[in-house]
Formats: structure tokens, C-alpha cells, sequence
């Protein structure tokens, strides 16, 4: 985008002091009084087509500066189930199974009580809640748009199970073998993060659960399990 520039403009000192002095009685500045003359200058001797094709030039960047910031955005979604009740979260960073596993790891240990408040209180204090809705259209996005959706979990705090999905299908785990497998994965330091994460797969190789409702890759099909996607609106 194009940018703004800094104008230098030499007024002697004592003057200044006193005009800043009666400007700030009027609730303004020196600053932003030069400004407005700026701009009235620029309105009234510009010609009006010029300021035309430098508003519709504006545009177009600040367009595609959204464009270029939304593209660069990642996303992870939650779906929290606690009695009985089912919630509905994003994040608008990347976390990935790993990170999840930590957190179980610490709630376990610390019977840190309701699921949901220790997960706002946590790494994932950013989650903002989302419609069952917009959680479909994530869930649909994450096999389309790996890259986008970096991550959908289902956290069941009533059967202590977690759940994520990928191209293969839903995959669910024990919250306690999850801990577990990534307390082992972290017993030996310095290792490349795709080294933590091949470690805790391995120590969670047997394991997989086929939960009501997320049926495993063994069983069904993603594709079978999900509608047509829709572009969720973000």
C-alpha cells in the first residue's frame, strides 16, 4: 500500500507554544489543524478527476491489503461438549494436536474443573464463540483447506475423550492416553517439532477409540460423513 509522508515545517518556538496553548482549550492540535488545511488545500486545488483516480486507487490497495491479510490468516476450531451441552469455538491461529495434548496434560493433573473455563483461561484464551453452523463449514473447509484450517478438535469432557480430523476421517483418543503419549513425547529435549509429533502418534498407535458420533477412518469415509461445504463467512 502506499504510504503516508512526514512533512517538516519550521515555526519558531515561542509562537508555537502559544498557539499549541489555545488550540488545546478548543479540544485540537496544531497537528491535526495543519492536517485539515492540507486537505482543504488538496480538495480545492486538485482537479476533481485526479482526486477521482487517486480515491479509486486508494481502494484498490486497501482491498487488496485485506485480501492479502485474510489469505495469510489460519484457523482452528473447537467443538466443546460438557454436560451434556455442545459449544462451538474458533481461534484464529494454527494449533495442532500437539498443543491440545499439552493442555489436556495439565487439566488432567490439576482437576482444573470445567472444561471450558480452563480452556478460556489457557493458550486458547482467544477462541471466540461460533455458530454450530460456522463450526460445519470450518469442519468442511479443513479437508478442502488444510493450509486454512489448520486444526478441528472435539473436546468431550463428559466421556474424556478428544477428537480431530484430517483427510483419513475423525480420530479419537482417551484424553488420559493423550496426556500420557505426549508426556513421552517430550521426556527427550531438543528434538525437531515433527520429531515430537512423530513420537506422540507412536505412543498413541493402538489406542484409537470409535466414538458415538465421530465414527474412525476404519469404519466411515469423511466424505460420506460430511454435506457439501458451503464458505463459511469470516
Amino acid at each position: 500500500m502506499s504510504n503516508y509522508v512526514q512533512l517538516d515545517v519550521w515555526f519558531q518556538e515561542y509562537k508555537l507554544s502559544a498557539l499549541s496553548s489555545v488550540l488545546v482549550e478548543q479540544g485540537t492540535t496544531v497537528e491535526k489543524r495543519m492536517q485539515g488545511v492540507l486537505l482543504d488545500m488538496y480538495e480545492a486545488l486538485v482537479p476533481r478527476e485526479t482526486q477521482e483516480a487517486i480515491r479509486t486507487r486508494l481502494d484498490k490497495e486497501e482491498a487488496e491489503a485485506r485480501a492479502a491479510e485474510e489469505a495469510a490468516r489460519k484457523y482452528t476450531a473447537f467443538c466443546v461438549r460438557e454436560n451434556g451441552e455442545r459449544s462451538f469455538f474458533q481461534l484464529d491461529r494454527t494449533e495442532d494436536i500437539l498443543e491440545i495434548a499439552k493442555f489436556l496434560r495439565r487439566y488432567l493433573r490439576e482437576e482444573q474443573g470445567p472444561g471450558i473455563a480452563a480452556l478460556q483461561t489457557s493458550a486458547f484464551a482467544g477462541m471466540e464463540p461460533v455458530t454450530a453452523e460456522q463450526y460445519d463449514q470450518l469442519l468442511a473447509l479443513r479437508i478442502e483447506t488444510p493450509d486454512k484450517i489448520t486444526g478441528v478438535f472435539d473436546l468431550d469432557f463428559d466421556k474424556r475423550e478428544v477428537s480431530t480430523v484430517d483427510a483419513d476421517g475423525w480420530k479419537t483418543w482417551p484424553m488420559q492416553d493423550v496426556s500420557t503419549a505426549v508426556y513421552h513425547a517430550y521426556r527427550k529435549s531438543y528434538l525437531r517439532p515433527e520429531q515430537y509429533m512423530s513420537r506422540f502418534l507412536e505412543k498413541l498407535e493402538g489406542k484409537e477409540l470409535t466414538s458415538a458420533g465421530h465414527l474412525s477412518a476404519r469404519d466411515i469415509s469423511f466424505a460420506e460423513e460430511m454435506a457439501p461445504p458451503t464458505q463459511p463467512t469470516m
